[in-house]
């Protein structure tokens, strides 16, 4: 899904108090025109959305471990993931839809 956080969605996620719903979302500084403080700063994305009353939780992207972990002890909380693009490619050359790794 294309990064966007919508926030009569969060409104309506605070107000309901939904428990079912665990969202992910990749911090990896990149977004389709450049990097994120380039084109639409995110600065202290943790903050905003906790502004709205849903929880959040920041953790490595790349540590599996760490992101079910948060998951299961964080039911109905937006976890934040902290990524690099093309982490874990031998190669990887930026093209016009992004990294292509090979």
């Amino acid at each position: 899904m294309a990064g966007r956080v919508d926030v009569g969605g969060l409104i309506f996620w605070a107000h309901r108090q939904l428990r079912n719903i665990t969202v992910l979302i990749d911090l990896n500084g990149l977004q389709g025109f450049g990097s994120t403080r380039e084109v639409a700063s995110m600065h202290d994305l943790k903050s905003r959305i906790e502004s709205f009353g849903v929880q959040t939780v920041r953790v490595d992207g790349h540590d599996h471990e760490a992101v079910a972990s948060a998951a299961s002890t964080h039911p109905g909380a937006m976890i934040l993931l902290d990524t690099v693009k093309g982490k874990g490619c031998r190669s990887w050359r930026t093209g016009w839809s992004g990294i292509i790794c090979r």
